[in-house]
């Protein structure tokens, strides 16, 4: 189950001069207006993996859409979704046969009435506790995995609060950009550190 709370959006509003305000003997006093601030709260959404199966000896791609979601409305809709068990995109053909409970992971959740950046902010959040900016899109990688096509978008963010903590991952590594080149990287990974590279 993937939960997020906080605040979806606040506005200051601005009641304007006389012409917008009704009354009696109005014409008697100096109208001042003051700003007044609402907040539209977050709906709770939750989205839940949709269970799936194959036979002992045949690997499993989890896919991006095998989930059913929950409370969503005004025609928003889920476009992509991470798919996990044990850390990976696939189940590989070598796990024992049986029924494993509560196996598959949903996250990454991307919808369409969400920004990229803001769906970055939301998971980052959630699986690293840090508050991140973004500072400006990298690069968009297409790559073709022998079972599946992963698209994904890249963004140059800071740090601006949280402490780090892994909610999701094994674990982590700070490396300075002169370090970079010496990892063993995913394939789909490659065209981002190169970038990063010579990016400024």
């Amino acid at each position: 189950m993937d939960t997020t709370e906080g605040v979806a959006n606040s506005y200051t509003a601005t009641v304007y001069g006389s012409p917008w305000v009704e009354g009696t003997g109005l014409n008697n006093y100096n109208v001042t207006t003051i700003t007044a601030d609402f907040v539209v709260r977050p709906r709770p959404l939750t989205i839940t993996a949709n269970s799936q199966s194959t036979t002992y000896g045949t690997a499993l791609n989890l896919g991006t859409s095998a989930v059913t979601a929950s409370g969503l409305v005004n025609g928003d809709t889920i476009t992509s979704v991470t798919l996990k068990y044990n850390n990976a995109s696939s189940v590989p053909g070598t796990v024992n046969a049986g029924a494993y409970t509560g196996a598959i992971a949903a996250s990454a959740v991307i919808g369409t009435s969400e920004a990229l950046e803001d769906t970055i902010k939301r998971e980052i959040a959630e699986e690293l506790h840090l508050h991140i900016a973004v500072r400006e899109f990298l690069i968009q990688v297409n790559h073709q995995y022998p079972d599946f096509n992963l698209k994904m978008d890249t963004f140059v963010c800071e740090i601006v609060g949280g402490e780090l903590a892994l909610t999701e991952h094994i674990d982590y590594k700070w490396l300075g950009k002169e370090e970079l080149s010496a990892l063993d990287w995913a394939a789909a990974d490659v065209p981002i550190v190169e970038k990063l590279l010579v990016n400024e």
